[in-house]
């Protein structure tokens, strides 16, 4: 993931502080320091910085722009998804592809719960490639080499278009105020 994924992924960790222990247990979020995306900075917990009032205060924003509890259920739900995601390490297997290791699937089976997909839709994902000839599709398996790669792009497409989908949300809410809508909440 780019440098700049990874600084708003450890932001992403103030839900460890802001959600209720219920909501953690379901999408099993122990700590921070246990996820690959997390601890990759080193830096899991800012000096100077209250992620549980930082939480509340993103939480009272995001219900100020009309957020609705599913809305805002679904990206917690995404980033814990991604998070989990990332656990997913790569082993060879007989054929020389790749294949998520086993000791991970729990990671594959909980990412994709959170995401409502099959388990076997998701490893089928991450472990091959699609490409278009000749308005044909090739489907490969992906070398070993290239499945952290892989991991790692479409866990930056989910988290690049979940920001996207709020800033959007956002920017529609703003477009309203500013254009005298007296919607109220």
């Amino acid at each position: 993931l780019s440098p700049v994924c990874l600084g708003s992924l450890r932001r992403a960790a103030i839900i460890f502080k802001g959600l209720d222990s219920g909501s953690l247990d379901t999408m099993s979020l122990n700590k921070p320091s246990d996820f690959w995306y997390l601890k990759q900075g080193g830096c899991t917990e800012v000096d100077g910085i209250d992620d549980k009032k930082e939480f509340g205060d993103l939480m009272e924003s995001l219900k100020l722009f009309r957020f609705s509890d599913d809305d805002l259920s679904s990206i917690w739900n995404l980033t814990a998804g991604i998070l989990h995601l990332g656990q997913c390490a790569m082993k060879e297997d007989d054929s020389g592809n790749a294949q998520c290791d086993p000791a991970n699937k729990i990671n594959l089976d909980l990412a994709a719960d959170l995401w409502g997909i099959s388990s076997d839709a998701l490893n089928e994902r991450l472990t091959t490639a699609s490409m278009e000839v000749m308005k044909k599709t090739i489907i490969k398996k992906v070398a070993p080499a290239k499945y952290n790669d892989n991991r790692d792009a479409i866990s930056k497409a989910l988290f690049e278009n979940s920001f996207l989908f709020v800033v959007e949300r956002i920017n529609g809410e703003l477009f309203h105020l500013g254009s005298g809508d007296g919607r109220s909440s």
